[in-house]
C-alpha cells in the first residue's frame, strides 16, 4: 500500500488501471491488485481489506455483486471499487472517526488518513483529520455507480438465464441427458422456465427436471424413465400416450393437463396437483398418488389398479368406468364424484372415505362392498335418498 491511490487512473502515467479482484471468504478479506494498462509503466499497486465479521456480512449482502461485475470506469467516475466501498462504509456509519473506520476495515491508520485526505480533496467526503462524513457529491457518486452496477448485474443475470434456458432446451431436444443434468446442476434450486417446449416422441432417461416450468408444453408419445419431475410445473401441457416409468413427480403441477391414454407406471405423484386434468383412458399402475389434488379431474375409463390414492381430493371428479382393482382410496374425499360403472375388487380399500353419501351414482354392489369397511354407513336405500336430494338441489 505504498502508492495508495483512490482512482482507477495511474498516478505515474495517467493511463487507466486494470483491477483484479479476489475475495477470501474464510479470512474475510478483499484483495485488489491495480496494474497500469500502459505496458511501459511499472505501476503495480495492491490493496487489502481484512474486515470484521459484521462488516464482511454487510459487504457480501450489499456490495459483493459490484465486485463480481465487469469494471467500467465511466460508471464509477474513475474511482475503483475499494474507494467506493470505503465511501459506502462512511455513509452507512454516518460521521465516524478514522480510528473506528480503520478498526472495521483493518487499514493502517496512516494509510487510511492519507486515503481520506485524497477523497476529501475531491469533495467526496468531509474530513477534518479525525472524523469523516460522506458529502452530497459522494452520495450522488455512490448512488450512480451502485445503481448502474445493479442494472448491469440484473441484465447479465437475465442474459445468463436466457443462455442457459436455450442450452437446456436444445439438450433435451437432442436427448443429451448427461449434458443436460450437468448444466442443470449449476442452478439446482432455481425454478427455470423452459415453456413451451415440444418433446413429442423423445426418450428421456434419468433426467433431473426438478423445479422446471413446462407450461403449455407437448410430451405426446414420450418415454420418461427414472426422471425427477419433483415440483415441476406442467400445467396445460399434453402427455397423450406418453409413458412414465419409475419417475418422481412429487408436488408437481399438472393442472388442466391432457393425460389421455398416458401410462404412469410405478411412479411417485404424492401431493401433485392434477385438478381439471383430462386422464381419459389413462393408466396409473402401482403409482403413489397420496394426498394429490384431483378436483374435477376426468378419470373416465382410467385404470388405477394397485395405486395408492389415500387422502386424494376427488371432489367433482368423473370416474365413470374407472378400474379401481386393488386401489386404496382410504380417507379420500369423494364429494360429488361420478362413480357410475366403477370397477372394484375385494382388495379395493375405501376405509374412512369422506362424503360418500354425496358421491354420485354408486351402484348397490359397490355400496355394499364399501359398507363392509365403513360400518357407520347407512344402507343403500338411505344413500339413494341422500343422492336424490343432492341431485335435486
Amino acid at each position: 500500500m505504498k502508492n495508495l491511490t483512490t482512482t482507477s487512473v495511474c498516478p505515474v502515467c495517467h493511463h487507466p488501471l486494470f483491477p483484479f479482484n479476489q475475495i477470501a471468504h474464510g479470512e474475510k478479506r478483499w484483495h485488489m491488485r491495480l496494474l497500469c494498462k500502459n505496458e511501459a509503466c511499472n505501476f503495480n499497486d495492491q490493496f487489502d481489506l481484512t474486515m470484521t465479521p459484521r462488516v464482511f456480512e454487510i459487504f457480501t449482502l450489499d456490495f459483493k455483486y459490484v465486485v463480481d461485475e465487469p469494471y467500467l470506469l465511466e460508471q464509477t467516475s474513475g474511482y475503483h471499487h475499494i474507494s467506493l466501498f470505503v465511501m459506502y462504509m462512511i455513509q452507512m456509519l454516518g460521521r465516524t472517526s478514522v480510528r473506528y473506520l480503520g478498526e472495521q476495515l483493518k487499514f493502517k491508520y496512516a494509510n487510511l488518513e492519507n486515503y481520506l485526505v485524497r477523497l476529501s480533496e475531491d469533495d467526496l467526503i468531509g474530513f477534518d483529520g479525525r472524523y469523516a462524513q460522506i458529502s452530497e457529491r459522494g452520495v450522488q457518486l455512490l448512488r450512480s455507480a451502485l445503481n448502474q452496477k445493479q442494472e448491469d448485474f440484473v441484465r447479465r443475470r437475465h442474459q445468463d438465464f436466457h443462455g442457459l434456458v436455450k442450452k437446456l432446451t436444445d439438450l433435451l431436444m437432442n436427448e443429451d441427458v448427461t449434458a443436460f443434468n450437468a448444466e442443470r446442476s449449476r442452478m439446482t434450486h432455481v425454478l427455470l422456465d423452459l415453456s413451451p417446449i415440444n418433446l413429442s416422441g423423445r426418450t428421456i432417461r434419468q433426467a433431473n427436471l426438478r423445479k422446471i416450468k413446462f407450461s403449455n408444453s407437448t410430451f405426446d408419445h414420450c418415454l420418461f424413465e427414472h426422471c425427477n419431475f419433483n415440483s415441476a410445473v406442467m400445467d396445460h401441457s399434453s402427455f397423450k400416450k406418453a409413458h412414465m416409468v419409475d419417475c418422481q413427480v412429487q408436488r408437481a403441477g399438472l393442472q388442466h393437463a391432457d393425460l389421455s391414454s398416458a401410462i404412469f407406471e410405478k411412479s411417485f405423484l404424492v401431493e401433485s396437483d392434477m385438478s381439471h386434468a383430462v386422464a381419459f383412458h389413462t393408466t396409473f399402475k402401482q403409482c403413489n398418488l397420496r394426498s394429490s389434488n384431483m378436483t374435477a379431474i376426468n378419470l373416465r375409463a382410467s385404470n388405477c389398479r394397485q395405486s395408492d390414492m389415500t387422502r386424494c381430493n376427488l371432489t367433482e371428479s368423473d370416474m365413470t368406468g374407472a378400474n379401481l382393482w386393488e386401489a386404496i382410496l382410504n380417507e379420500s374425499n369423494l364429494e360429488r364424484c361420478e362413480m357410475n360403472k366403477v370397477q372394484i375388487s375385494v382388495e379395493t380399500k375405501f376405509l374412512d372415505a369422506r362424503n360418500l353419501l354425496k358421491a354420485k351414482n354408486i351402484s348397490k354392489q359397490l355400496w355394499e362392498k364399501i359398507q363392509i369397511q365403513n360400518k357407520d354407513l347407512p344402507d343403500f336405500t338411505e344413500y339413494r335418498i341422500q343422492s336424490s336430494k343432492l341431485a335435486g338441489s
